[in-house]
Protein backbone atom coordinates (compact mmCIF):
# COMPACT_ATOMS: atom_id res chain seq x y z
CA UNK A 1 0.00 0.00 0.00
CA UNK A 2 1.36 3.44 -0.91
CA UNK A 3 0.08 6.45 1.02
CA UNK A 4 0.83 10.11 0.33
CA UNK A 5 -0.10 12.95 2.64
CA UNK A 6 0.36 13.40 6.34
CA UNK A 7 -1.87 12.60 9.28
CA UNK A 8 -4.08 15.64 8.82
CA UNK A 9 -5.34 15.00 5.28
CA UNK A 10 -4.82 11.21 5.13
CA UNK A 11 -6.93 9.20 7.57
CA UNK A 12 -4.94 6.00 6.96
CA UNK A 13 -1.70 7.76 7.87
CA UNK A 14 -3.41 9.27 10.92
CA UNK A 15 -4.48 5.80 12.08
CA UNK A 16 -0.97 4.35 11.60
CA UNK A 17 0.62 7.29 13.44
CA UNK A 18 -1.87 7.57 16.31
CA UNK A 19 -1.54 3.85 17.01
CA UNK A 20 2.26 4.04 16.67
CA UNK A 21 2.28 1.44 13.91
CA UNK A 22 4.13 3.75 11.52
CA UNK A 23 7.81 4.17 12.41
CA UNK A 24 7.40 7.97 12.69
CA UNK A 25 4.68 10.33 13.72
CA UNK A 26 4.24 14.06 13.23
CA UNK A 27 3.77 16.52 16.06
CA UNK A 28 4.06 20.24 16.61
CA UNK A 29 5.93 21.58 19.62
CA UNK A 30 5.63 25.32 20.15
CA UNK A 31 6.59 26.80 16.77
CA UNK A 32 8.46 23.72 15.57
CA UNK A 33 7.25 20.93 13.28
CA UNK A 34 8.66 17.57 14.32
CA UNK A 35 9.01 13.96 13.26
CA UNK A 36 9.26 11.59 16.23
CA UNK A 37 10.27 7.93 16.42
CA UNK A 38 7.16 5.94 17.36
CA UNK A 39 9.01 3.27 19.32
CA UNK A 40 11.14 5.60 21.49
CA UNK A 41 9.39 8.99 21.28
CA UNK A 42 12.79 10.44 20.37
CA UNK A 43 12.85 13.53 18.18
CA UNK A 44 14.27 12.54 14.79
CA UNK A 45 13.98 15.77 12.81
CA UNK A 46 12.45 19.20 13.21
CA UNK A 47 12.15 22.53 11.49
CA UNK A 48 10.78 25.87 12.68
CA UNK A 49 7.27 26.44 11.35
CA UNK A 50 8.37 29.74 9.78
CA UNK A 51 10.93 27.89 7.61
CA UNK A 52 8.31 25.69 5.93
CA UNK A 53 7.55 27.89 2.96
CA UNK A 54 7.08 27.39 -0.73
CA UNK A 55 10.86 27.03 -0.88
CA UNK A 56 11.82 24.73 2.01
CA UNK A 57 10.34 21.65 3.66
CA UNK A 58 11.06 18.34 5.36
CA UNK A 59 9.52 15.10 4.17
CA UNK A 60 9.59 11.48 5.23
CA UNK A 61 9.56 8.20 3.40
CA UNK A 62 8.89 5.17 5.54
CA UNK A 63 8.24 1.51 4.89
CA UNK A 64 6.89 -1.05 7.31
CA UNK A 65 4.66 -4.10 7.60
CA UNK A 66 1.44 -3.53 9.52
CA UNK A 67 -0.42 -5.95 11.80
CA UNK A 68 -2.39 -7.33 8.83
CA UNK A 69 0.86 -8.20 7.00
CA UNK A 70 0.47 -5.31 4.51
CA UNK A 71 3.67 -3.70 3.31
CA UNK A 72 3.05 0.02 3.66
CA UNK A 73 4.99 2.90 2.09
CA UNK A 74 4.18 6.36 3.43
CA UNK A 75 5.58 9.55 1.93
CA UNK A 76 4.68 13.10 2.91
CA UNK A 77 6.03 16.52 3.65
CA UNK A 78 5.05 19.13 6.16
CA UNK A 79 3.36 21.13 3.39
CA UNK A 80 1.96 20.16 0.01
CA UNK A 81 5.24 21.15 -1.64
CA UNK A 82 7.11 18.80 0.71
CA UNK A 83 4.77 15.99 -0.29
CA UNK A 84 5.41 16.92 -3.92
CA UNK A 85 9.15 16.77 -3.21
CA UNK A 86 8.66 13.28 -1.72
CA UNK A 87 6.98 12.16 -4.95
CA UNK A 88 9.71 13.72 -7.07
CA UNK A 89 12.39 11.97 -5.02
CA UNK A 90 10.62 8.61 -5.15
CA UNK A 91 10.20 8.89 -8.92
CA UNK A 92 13.60 10.28 -9.86
CA UNK A 93 15.88 8.60 -7.31
CA UNK A 94 14.32 5.79 -5.32
CA UNK A 95 12.48 3.93 -8.08
CA UNK A 96 15.89 2.75 -9.26
CA UNK A 97 16.98 1.86 -5.71
CA UNK A 98 13.89 0.65 -3.85
CA UNK A 99 15.86 -2.27 -2.46
CA UNK A 100 17.69 0.05 -0.01
CA UNK A 101 14.33 1.06 1.45
CA UNK A 102 14.00 -2.28 3.21
CA UNK A 103 12.25 -1.12 6.33
CA UNK A 104 12.24 1.86 8.59
CA UNK A 105 12.21 5.54 7.88
CA UNK A 106 14.14 8.31 6.21
CA UNK A 107 13.87 12.06 6.55
CA UNK A 108 14.75 14.41 3.70
CA UNK A 109 15.19 18.17 3.46
CA UNK A 110 14.17 20.11 0.36
CA UNK A 111 15.54 23.60 -0.23
CA UNK A 112 14.51 25.36 -3.44
CA UNK A 113 17.98 26.22 -4.72
CA UNK A 114 16.81 28.00 -7.87
CA UNK A 115 13.85 29.69 -6.13
CA UNK A 116 11.27 28.50 -8.66
CA UNK A 117 8.97 26.76 -6.17
CA UNK A 118 9.27 23.41 -7.98
CA UNK A 119 10.92 20.54 -6.08
CA UNK A 120 13.75 18.90 -8.02
CA UNK A 121 15.71 15.81 -6.98
CA UNK A 122 19.04 17.64 -6.89
CA UNK A 123 17.61 20.06 -4.29
CA UNK A 124 16.92 17.25 -1.82
CA UNK A 125 19.29 15.92 0.83
CA UNK A 126 18.85 12.99 3.19
CA UNK A 127 18.78 14.22 6.81
CA UNK A 128 18.22 10.94 8.65
CA UNK A 129 19.64 8.37 9.03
Amino acid sequence: MVLFGGSRPNLCVRCYEENKIAPLYFTEIDDTLCFVDSSTDALVASIPTRNVTGHEDLFIIERFVDDKDNTVLIAYGLSWRGTWAAGVYLHNVLMEQLSWLVSGYYVFHWVDANNNGIPQADEITKEYP
